[in-house]
């Protein structure tokens, strides 16, 4: 397993983590939960950048 391919693997669980957690907080806290979706939305872009490249 390569470096890159290691680094997008723990991206894609952080990411994973972060949808958990954000729907976790969406029940608590909805100001949170919306910020955890923006960085999500933005991990996703850089992800999709990644690839393409």
């Amino acid at each position: 397993m390569t470096m890159l391919n290691f680094m997008k693997l723990i991206v894609t669980v952080a990411m994973v983590a972060v949808t958990v957690y954000a729907s976790y907080l969406l029940c608590d806290n909805p100001y949170m939960a919306f910020w955890a979706t923006v960085c999500l939305i933005i991990g996703f872009s850089l992800c999709a950048m990644w690839k393409l490249r």
